[in-house]
């Protein structure tokens, strides 16, 4: 009876100091478990903001990401979330971009640091903001609106401004950098740019003496201002100089880059995905006018004119490039006196229009180049030298072709081949589109050394309408019908060489090496 009476109370202890310990751990609470450490959601290249947002990684992160003051000349901190200005320091910065160049006037160079958003200004540098830096945390997060207005939003004639890291919309044009009068020649660099949704011109550097350095730089979607003058990406004109590498030109509607009486040297760059006008017109890669133009290790692409226009005494050099074309017109064309020298360069032709090179000083001069037409190219010729213009082809190949691969035609009209080779012309109908290699026509007159034709669906060499053609050590393979025909006056002289393999024509037969009518 005791031994019951005791485990009851012994029962009735243990739940009272339960409960109190129940009511302990609510009061307090449970020790925290440790941690896991936090996951970051964002991907590749990218980083977590300090607000919670995935940012591209060399935004960096915080209010600043990694934008440090300049190690010996003064600062000026640029902040638009602040809303009202402060006196330029991190701790305090101006909310306006212009309140900061207003600063820097009063001080030698300097650096502006701008933190992310949308600073809707027009900004103007002129010589008292001489070596002044303009430095965006980045250009995904840094964005520099002229708010569409009929004016600049960066206009700059001071001497050796750098802008950086940055993008800039909505002006007309986007960034415009003139001649300042006893300043040395560079007038900007720019460096890591985004220059997008401007009209008339992305970046234009114009007036004598004008320098502008561009590197890893975007221009894209820039729109004509009117129904005369085409939207360009990047213009030089009037004696100015411009020099890029790693540039990215696309989506303009108009031209890509015009060179117009200037010089530029672009390198390790792409100028592609061209627009015309609303009206049709225009949609040309590169256009140089009275100017000089060299490419180097750099494409264009995909233009709905041309790839290239050359003339009025202009000069394009081709080094390492590559030009792929029109989706309707010419992949190149030269007038006008206009000259093109591409070395070591690959030009396509999807439609079978290659390069049209026309009129008196004219020149076209392939060195170890390749014109190709595309696979199902139906419009002729792939190469066109006509009216007194010069083709001057060493160690190069014409592949492909619709009718004919090259035509030289017209009085003081001239071709050169050496180590050259023109293979695979298709054909179609024998009048029209005869499938012949090497066209020479109306008096123009052609020299060639160890030229190579193969695989032609017509002749592989015709000279006629009183033009000539002397070939030295030439071998024409695989032509069809006749491996060379001479007609209508015209002559041609062969010393050495080989013909040989020569088939004869499904309609009109033939199937010789050599064969004159008339």
């Amino acid at each position: 009876m005791e031994t019951a009476v005791s485990m009851r109370g012994c029962v009735r202890y243990l739940a009272s100091h339960l409960r109190c310990l129940v009511v302990l751990l609510l009061l307090v609470g449970c020790p925290e478990s440790p941690e896991e450490p936090p996951v970051d959601a964002c991907g590749d290249g990218t980083l977590l903001d300090d607000d919670g947002v995935c940012v591209p990684a060399a935004c960096g992160t915080g209010t600043w990401g990694a934008l440090e003051a300049h190690p010996t000349e003064p600062t000026f901190w640029v902040d638009v979330a602040v809303g009202t200005d402060g006196d330029g320091t991190q701790e305090a910065p101006f909310a306006r971009l212009s309140t900061a160049l207003e600063a820097a006037v009063e001080v030698s160079g300097g650096r502006l640091l701008i933190a992310g958003g949308r600073y809707l200004e027009r900004l103007s540098f002129n010589r008292a903001h001489d070596g002044l830096e303009l430095v965006g945390r980045c250009p995904e997060l840094v964005v520099v609106d002229g708010e569409g207005l009929a004016a600049p939003t960066l206009s700059i004639f001071a001497s050796s401004v750098v802008v950086r890291d940055l993008t800039i919309t909505g002006g007309r044009p986007g960034i415009i950098a003139g001649e300042v009068p006893g300043a040395p020649g560079l007038v900007l660099r720019g460096n890591g740019l985004v220059v997008e949704g401007n009209g008339g011109y992305g970046v234009l550097a114009t007036g004598s003496g004008v320098l502008v350095d561009l590197a890893e730089t975007v221009v894209r979607d820039t729109w004509p201002t009117n129904e005369l003058s085409p939207g360009r990406g990047v213009g030089v004109d009037q004696t100015a100089s411009l020099v890029g590498i790693g540039l990215t030109i696309e989506q303009i509607q108009g031209v890509g880059v015009q060179v117009l009486a200037g010089e530029a040297e672009i390198e390790d760059s792409t100028i592609r995905d061209g627009l015309t006008q609303d009206d049709g017109t225009w949609g040309r890669g590169v256009h140089v006018v009275g100017g000089g133009l060299t490419l180097s290790r750099s494409t264009v692409a995909l233009h709905p004119e041309r790839g290239v226009e050359v003339e009025a005494g202009g000069r394009l050099e081709l080094l390492d490039a590559e030009v792929a074309g029109a989706s309707a017109g010419h992949t190149a064309r030269v007038s006008g006196g206009g000259q093109i020298h591409a070395e070591r360069s690959q030009l396509g032709a999807p439609t079978g229009l290659g390069v049209q090179t026309l009129g008196t000083n004219s020149l076209l001069e392939l060195l170890d180049t390749v014109v190709e037409a595309g696979p199902d190219a139906s419009v002729a010729p792939l190469v066109s030298v006509e009216a007194g213009a010069e083709l001057l082809a060493s160690q190069s190949t014409f592949i492909g072709g619709f009718g004919r691969a090259v035509h030289v035609a017209g009085v003081d009209t001239v071709g050169s081949f050496t180590e050259t080779e023109v293979s695979g012309t298709r054909g179609g109908q024998p009048e029209v589109d005869p499938g012949v290699a090497l066209l020479v026509t109306d008096g123009a007159d052609v020299e060639a050394s160890q030229l190579t034709v193969t695989d032609a669906a017509g002749p592989g060499l015709l000279v006629a309408r009183g033009a000539t053609a002397r070939c030295a050590g030439c071998s024409v393979e695989g032509a069809t019908f006749a491996a060379t025909l001479v007609t209508g006056s015209g002559q041609l002289e062969l010393e050495g060489g080989q013909l040989r393999g020569t088939r004869a024509h499904g309609e009109l037969q033939g199937g010789v090496g050599a064969l004159g009518v008339g």
